[in-house]
């Protein structure tokens, strides 16, 4: 499996009502974060009010906590963290736990939590994203990609993968029509794997599928949009940067926000460690000669 390294953690949150932007808010909230992050260095204007705190240590010298707040909007961000993502976690229970009435929300709109690493493929990354992607090279000895007409120094993938829902046989049979002429196509994926479990033979779901849940009727889905972007490095071509941003567009009480943040944040954490890792295993073998 490929070994992610940390290069960006982020928590944004729409919230209601509107944070009021006064000073003294600001101030109160200075004094709790400076209490339990010292997050000291401040800047507030009538729009954002951000509070930073320098977290460089020997392995990772660039390494940042940010937590701007807007008026509809508080974002928790960590740069370069030099430790894991249980720290992250901590971090965003920390902050949420410091917005105190009379300025903390009621509501939180949706969720959005992005999560960066570094994986190094080995050999060169861009060569292996070409190849596997048939860009450069292959059975049709064409490199499409020379018709740009120079030389190509990073490489992008970009992939969504929309919040989703499995349907039963007989919504799908309306779906189809009211004709009833499509009575010789095969069974949808989603009707096999309700016979089957109907059956008593389904098997247990592997921890991999942890962002996925199942409804009343046994039928799987998942409610959050992940959107994965790959990009190879431009100071070093054998590594690529893979981001996962995990959208929830469902409205939170407020009183619940530390433990359902921390829940999303595990979710898309699987995610990327088990698919995205399961995905870029394709083209590791490209420069590993496998």
């Amino acid at each position: 499996m490929a070994e992610f390294a940390p290069r960006n953690f982020t928590v944004t949150l729409p919230v209601y009502p509107p944070i009021p932007m006064i000073q003294s808010s600001a101030l109160a909230l200075a004094t709790r974060l400076a209490s339990k992050l010292s997050l000291t260095d401040i800047h507030m204007s009538d729009e954002v009010w951000e509070y930073k705190r320098p977290h460089a240590t020997e392995g990772q010298p660039r390494g940042m906590v940010t937590v701007q707040v807007r008026e509809g909007e508080i974002k928790i961000e960590h740069a370069f963290p030099a430790t894991g993502l249980e720290q992250f976690e901590r971090l965003v229970r920390q902050v949420l736990s410091s917005f105190h009435k009379p300025f903390a929300p009621s509501v939180v709109f949706g969720v959005n939590i992005e999560l960066d690493y570094v994986v190094e493929l080995s050999g060169d990354a861009r060569q292996s994203l070409l190849e596997g992607l048939r860009l450069f090279g292959g059975y049709e000895d064409v490199d499409k990609i020379d018709a740009f007409g120079r030389p190509c120094h990073l490489i992008g993938l970009r992939l969504g993968f929309p919040a989703y829902r499995e349907v039963a046989d007989e919504q799908a049979d309306d779906d189809s029509g009211e004709d009833g002429e499509d009575d010789g196509a095969a069974d949808p994926p989603a009707t096999k794997e309700a016979e089957s479990k109907d059956s008593g033979d389904s098997e247990e779901k592997p921890a991999n599928q942890a962002e996925s849940s199942s409804d009343e009727n046994g039928l799987g889905g998942s409610d959050w949009h992940a959107t994965v972007t790959m990009v190879t490095l431009e100071d070093d071509p054998s590594k690529i940067s893979v981001e996962v941003a995990g959208l929830w567009p469902k409205p939170y009480p407020w009183k619940n926000v530390e433990d359902m943040v921390e829940e999303r944040i595990e979710v898309a954490s699987a995610f990327l460690r088990d698919r995205i890792s399961g995905f870029l295993e394709h083209f590791r073998g490209k420069t590993d000669g496998e």
